[in-house]
């Protein structure tokens, strides 16, 4: 059975009875695929602790480690009582694992933010690297999936940065809300949830992933689009606020480290991989919508942000598969008025400012947005309806048509090309089948500012076209 099949059929078994649960499920055995840890941050009874069960029918002989945070928590409850017979015997202080933490893969620690400072560092390099320092010696654990949950997120100032900053995947599990679903849960309505056997993962076939994933092709654009990401998030952590004592407030509300950006390529990778490709692609990346946030109230400026990036690396595709295409008289006139070059177009007109001309006359392979502000102006900006692209041979593409430019007193070309042989509706149908094929992806709230972004392009379009 191919991987992609056995995923789907243990997703199935996982959400069997789990009314809303799909999307955060299927999270859930990424990070455990990916070897990186989630955290859950929800109310009380909205049923974290059962994704953790759920996730042990995954793995073929997973054992478990369940244990609810408390701030009278101590290390010898997590990571098992100190060796009375090698203390006594060996002088050595060393822990009796079996049981615990350290000999389990999969692993869900409850109310993570109030165990004390003893179990939170031993935590660090528990969830970074999988290491364990039991006595004069090192463990290496064999935890395939962390899940953390709370109903709160870390306090500021109590020094849990480093650890809020080692759970990769960070989900908002909200209460059921369809009313078919919640009357199904009071019913009592379950269906069958059992793993079959033969489908669940080997730690064989977990070492087989690995090369896949270390074989797996991250293009140049998904890596562009990264960095247009991180320019992103880094301008919404540079935006003034009117309080000056909260000014860096805003900057850790965005704060993105390094490190995170590096595992974030590399859960990427396993989705494709799992998803039966050898190579990343836009779906993979729109995972990165529950790696970002740091605070509640910034999920929708991360979920825009990604969207914008998404949007971007269609239409900048979409520009350049219709550049010159087909050939076609377009009924226009490029003229200048002294500051801008002026489209007309049917009735609708447009006005470039020379100087932004030139400047993507400068890389005319380069595809650019801009956004209209006064009388059909365009100004040039990292993401908007208008997708512009310049080319040497003297004429402009905005949104796939072409316009020849032409100064005063020259002669109007005749045969410019105009690209009309695709639309924006397919560019985003395209979107979405791929959006389909991926099973982690299946955020509706995510798709709909999609929809949005690609309708407001479509409807600059359309205006061409009449």
């Amino acid at each position: 059975m191919e991987i992609r099949e056995r995923t789907l059929q243990i997703l199935k078994a996982m959400t069997a009875d789990a009314y809303e649960r799909n999307e955060v499920m299927a999270l859930s055995l990424l990070s455990a695929l990916a070897e990186e840890s989630i955290f859950l941050l929800g109310l009380p009874g909205v049923g974290k602790s059962m994704m953790a069960r759920k996730l042990k029918l995954a793995f073929e002989g997973a054992r478990s480690f369940e244990y609810l945070m408390s701030r009278f928590s101590t290390p010898d409850e997590i990571f098992g009582p100190v060796s009375i017979t090698k203390l006594r015997e060996q002088d050595t202080y060393e822990r009796i694992t079996k049981g615990y933490l350290p000999e389990s893969e999969i692993v869900f620690l409850d109310e993570i933010w109030k165990a004390g400072p003893a179990i939170q560092n031993s935590l660090l390099t528990v969830l970074n690297e999988k290491i364990y320092r039991n006595g004069d010696c090192d463990m290496r654990l064999p935890i395939r999936g962390i899940i953390a949950a709370s109903n709160e997120l870390p306090a500021e100032g109590e020094g849990l940065e480093a650890l809020w900053d080692r759970f990769l995947l960070r989900y908002i599990v909200k209460p059921i809300e369809v009313r078919e679903n919640f009357n199904n849960l009071i019913l009592g309505v379950k269906n069958a949830s059992k793993v079959n056997a033969v489908a669940q993962f080997t730690q064989k076939e977990c070492d087989e992933l690995r090369e896949k994933v270390r074989e797996c092709e991250m293009p140049h654009e998904i890596v562009d689009m990264m960095y247009d990401l991180r320019e992103k998030m880094n301008a919404f952590a540079k935006t003034e606020t009117d309080d000056t004592s909260k000014e860096n407030i805003n900057e850790m509300k965005y704060y993105v480290s390094d490190r995170r950006w590096r595992k974030m390529a590399h859960v990427m990778k396993v989705s494709a991989c799992v998803n039966g490709r050898k190579r990343v692609d836009v779906s993979d990346f729109m995972l990165l919508v529950h790696m970002l946030w740091n605070s509640d109230d910034c999920c929708d400026n991360c979920r825009n942000a990604v969207a914008q990036c998404v949007a971007m690396h269609c239409l900048r595709d979409y520009m350049k598969s219709n550049s010159r295409k087909n050939k076609g008289r377009a009924e226009t006139l490029v003229k200048d008025d002294g500051t801008h070059y002026v489209v007309d177009c049917n009735g609708y007109t447009f006005k470039i400012k020379i100087a932004d001309y030139e400047t993507m006359l400068k890389n005319p392979r380069e595809v650019y947005f801009g956004h209209e502000v006064n009388d059909g102006e365009i100004e040039m900006v990292d993401y908007g309806p208008f997708v512009i692209q310049v080319h040497k041979e003297g004429y402009v593409n905005i949104n796939s048509y072409s316009f020849p430019l032409r100064r005063s007193g020259e002669t109007l070309a005749t045969n410019a090309p105009l690209c009309t042989n695709e639309s924006v509706e397919d560019v985003y149908a395209s979107l979405l089948r791929l959006i389909n094929e991926n099973m982690f992806v299946a955020n509706s709230n995510f798709t709909t500012v999609l929809h949005n972004l690609f309708s407001e392009y479509d409807k600059k379009f359309r205006q061409i076209q009449r």
